[in-house]
């Protein structure tokens, strides 16, 4: 298997080729799999607390308090109250240049309805995202740095954008997030007809 990795810059009119060894490694995806796993009971718990202590937007104290110091036990330098309140940002850096992966994770409930919009789910995926990154950087020595974003006031209080306009993603390449959508109005329908 080679270690070359497709990057944008090498010829950006050339897509990259899906084959084990080029931009496809199985052996990174591994590694993603078993930090993962690894944390499964602990994001598990962190998901559960939050969903048990739901706040409103600009009020995630509590959320914010567990985020942090989980962040922290996983080896990421983390600001809190960075930007807004009760936003924070987790860090880690490995080597020297590479990319910056940006990765939200939401924390608001809605009122009278807790979690119900999933943000428990949300913001444990962000947290899942950035510790396997950092696994696979530290496994494969990829120089870059994640940066794991605590995004408050989703529901009616534009937090994202907030952060936004006062350069919370500015040193990113990209940014992901995971949101949980609905299987879609035809499977609704057919699961309402059986």
């Amino acid at each position: 298997m080679t270690d070359v990795v497709w990057r944008p810059e090498h010829d950006p009119s050339i897509r990259p080729p899906l084959e084990e060894g080029a931009v496809y490694r199985p052996d990174i995806l591994q590694v993603i799999d078993n930090a993962i796993d690894g944390l499964r009971g602990d994001l598990r718990k962190l998901s559960l607390d939050i969903h048990d202590h739901p706040e409103l937007r600009f009020e995630e104290k509590y959320a914010h308090e567990a985020y942090t110091a989980f962040m922290e036990s996983q080896g990421f330098v983390v600001t809190k109250h960075y930007i807004l309140p009760t936003a924070w940002v987790a860090t880690y850096t490995h080597g020297q240049g590479g990319r910056v992966l940006g990765v939200n994770s939401e924390m608001d409930a809605l009122p009278g309805i807790g979690h119900a919009c999933g943000h428990n789910l949300i913001g444990i995926s962000g947290v899942a995202v950035a510790c396997a990154a950092k696994a696979a950087m530290e496994q494969f020595g990829i120089d870059g740095k994640v940066i794991l974003l605590g995004t408050p006031a989703e529901e009616g209080g534009f937090g994202k954008v907030r952060l936004f306009e006062k350069g919370a993603y500015e040193e990113m390449d990209m940014c992901l997030m995971w949101a949980i959508s609905c299987p879609g109005i035809k499977y609704i329908r057919k699961t309402l007809r059986n």
